[in-house]
């Protein structure tokens, strides 16, 4: 029992008659610092007491502040050097906890760490919630845009699709005539020396009128060589219609005169119609697959 008193009464009068150093200069590098910087700060303190400054194996832990490292770096008779490293986490003036160096201790010594954001922010804050990834707001916006003028760009596109289709079908209709009679061509072109003279105007000149009628809702198929004179000059110029009811004419004299058709004057006839027809069409006269 007296053994535990004296131990008692030895670490009371150790703390109490524990000496606080006299810091004669601090060095801080970098000189301005900020929350979460590391620090070497050195420390220079009088020491004109005999024994020596220990480094301490334990350091204060506190939230605002990290104590790395701290450690007697220099000693002298007159004055001894103490290096400090640390990060802040937390701006504006503050103490660090006091540090035990043996017999003697750093107390009440404070220190400035800058803020980046305010001066008065002081206390340490909970985390902030996750930030918005970039381009979040764009796509919002684009998303608004998309919700208020969707139906109305689903609309317009309904509509475009419809009226794309209206037109393709009913220019399909419209030249259907016209494959129709440029195919019947297309296998005179090719049969011209297996048919007879006759049969070649037969199929040219009756097709023709069928295609004419067809294409342009009038009767020519019924009218005579004198109607469809009238008729043809509505659709087409005068040349072309000439030389459309000369081929006519001819292929009347070949049908019911029993006139001669060389092979070169049918090419030559079946040329003109296929120029008139593709005239007629609003179409290129191109005659290579012809």
């Amino acid at each position: 029992m007296k053994n535990v008193f004296i131990l008692s009464l030895l670490i009371v009068s150790t703390t109490i008659w524990s000496e606080n150093l006299n810091v004669l200069k601090t060095v801080y590098t970098p000189k301005e610092f900020y929350v979460g910087d590391m620090v070497t700060l050195l420390i220079y303190v009088e020491t004109p007491f005999e024994g020596e400054l220990v480094s301490p194996v334990n350091l204060p832990e506190i939230d605002w502040i990290e104590l790395k490292s701290v450690n007697v770096v220099e000693e002298g008779s007159d004055e001894s050097i103490i290096r400090i490293t640390f990060t802040s986490f937390a701006p504006g003036l503050r103490i660090i906890p006091d540090i035990e160096f043996g017999e003697h201790k750093l107390h009440d010594f404070k220190t400035q760490t800058l803020s980046i954001l305010s001066d008065k922010f002081t206390a340490l804050q909970p985390l902030s919630p996750q930030m918005l990834p970039p381009g979040t707001n764009l796509l919002i916006v684009f998303v608004l845009i998309g919700v208020l003028f969707g139906p109305y760009l689903i609309y317009l596109m309904i509509k475009t699709i419809y009226q794309s289709l209206k037109i393709a079908i009913k220019k399909y209709k419209r030249e259907k005539p016209f494959r129709a009679y440029y195919k019947i061509l297309k296998n005179l072109r090719s049969e011209i020396d297996d048919n007879s003279e006759r049969s070649f105007y037969v199929v040219i000149t009756e097709h023709l009128r069928v295609y004419l009628s067809l294409r342009f809702n009038n009767d020519f198929y019924s009218a005579t060589t004198k109607e469809m004179n009238s008729l043809l000059r509505t659709i087409m110029d005068d040349d072309s219609c000439e030389e459309l009811l000369s081929i006519c004419r001819f292929a009347d004299l070949v049908k019911f005169s029993h006139n001669n058709a060389s092979t070169l004057h049918r090419e030559k006839d079946l040329r003109t119609i296929v120029d008139i027809v593709h005239q007629l069409e609003g179409k290129d006269r191109y005659y290579a697959r012809f």
